[in-house]
């Protein structure tokens, strides 16, 4: 898969070699899609989808404030479970737009961090 993305091939279409290998995910499908594959590169450090030479600057981020996919990599946990809790009011977030599409920014200093591991590993 790194070597798929390194040679320049988007997400969609590294899951689609994969799945055409007869890989298959974990849970939840039966095959791989392209947010799949750019989530399991984030989470091996990898930008997944954008050029490291012009990277899409986050207009007005401010200090402590990190977009889902970033903060779930940091997390250890998927990006959709983030998303619920924005849903829920359970962590502070607002939306901006960023390469003309609404993007979530989430606030969360050390201690709102560990918080947050917190409650990802509590029972449900």
């Amino acid at each position: 898969m790194l070597e798929l993305n390194q040679a320049g091939h988007r997400c969609r279409q590294i899951a689609e070699q994969l799945n055409a290998e007869g890989w298959r995910p974990a849970k939840r499908r039966e095959t791989f899609n392209g947010p799949m594959v750019a989530n399991l590169l984030i989470r091996e450090g990898v930008r997944a989808g954008h050029s490291p030479a012009k990277p899409t600057p986050w207009p007005e981020r401010g200090a402590d404030e990190w977009p889902i996919t970033e903060l779930a990599f940091i997390l250890e946990m998927p990006s959709v479970t983030l998303f619920s809790w924005i849903r829920k009011d359970w962590v502070q977030a607002r939306q901006v737009v960023r390469a003309g599409r609404h993007q979530w920014l989430i606030w969360a200093n050390e201690a709102e961090i560990e918080r947050l591991r917190a409650r990802r590993k509590a029972p449900r």
